[in-house]
Parts: structure tokens; sequence; C-alpha cells
């Protein structure tokens, strides 16, 4: 079983290495945008980007403080 999964978790990171990225375009739609519009769609997917990345430092912060308030509440 964990060779079977090694197996497929390496497929899909080599399948994911060799894609290239056209920001939720296809090639052929990427290719029909003007310069304008491609350096638009880089802002908002980065604007994206900064949203998840923030969301998930907001996560470990809530996490941690739930475990301290677990550590004071148990005691432990």
């Amino acid at each position: 079983m964990l060779k079977y999964c090694s197996s497929v978790l390496v497929i899909v990171v080599l399948l994911q290495g060799c894609s290239t990225v056209y920001f939720g375009h296809t090639k052929a739609e990427w290719d029909k945008l003007t310069d304008v519009e491609k350096a638009t769609v880089k802002e908002e997917y980065q604007t994206v980007i900064n949203a998840k990345n923030g969301q998930a430092y907001a996560d470990k912060i809530k996490a941690r403080t739930q475990s301290v308030i677990d550590y004071g509440v148990s005691g432990r």
C-alpha cells in the first residue's frame, strides 16, 4: 500500500511540475489576451494567493490560541 501511495504521489508531482500555468485559462484563451489583460489576471491571481496565505496565517494563530486555552482549562 505504501509503495502504491508513493508511486501515485510521485506521478502527481511530476505531472504538476510539467504543467504550464495560465492563471485559470486554457493556453488558447491565454494567447488571445492582450498584455494588459494578462497583467490584470496576474494581479487578481496574486490577490487570491495573498488572501489564501493570510487565511493560513490566521488559522495558525487560531490553533495556537486554542491550544493555550485548552492547556489552561485542562491544567496539563
